[in-house]
């Protein structure tokens, strides 16, 4: 930073206008170009996140999908002996 402050004072010493407007210029251009990659560093950063969060969300559902699953399976079960239960009832009489 001291470097560029030295060439700013000189410049506006040695009474540079146009070279000192063109010198502000180009540091405007590179504060510019440094936001605009902060920008794009936060922007992947927040994709990453939502990537993530997206495959916390599919492996959550699939965790359902297996209980689920798995109830529907018991509840078919339970149906079919109740079935049979009700057929020997009817059969018995």
């Amino acid at each position: 930073m001291k470097f560029f402050r030295k060439i700013r004072q000189s410049m506006v010493k040695e009474n540079r206008t146009i070279k000192y407007l063109l010198y502000a210029m180009g540091e405007v251009v590179l504060v510019v170009i440094g936001v605009i990659k902060a920008l794009e560093v936060s922007n992947i950063n927040e994709e990453a996140k939502k990537e993530k969060l997206g495959e916390s969300y599919i492996l959550a559902l699939q965790t359902d999908l297996a209980a689920d699953v798995t109830l529907l399976e018991k509840q078919i079960k339970s149906g079919k002996e109740l079935s049979q239960a009700i057929e020997s009832y009817i059969q018995t009489e």
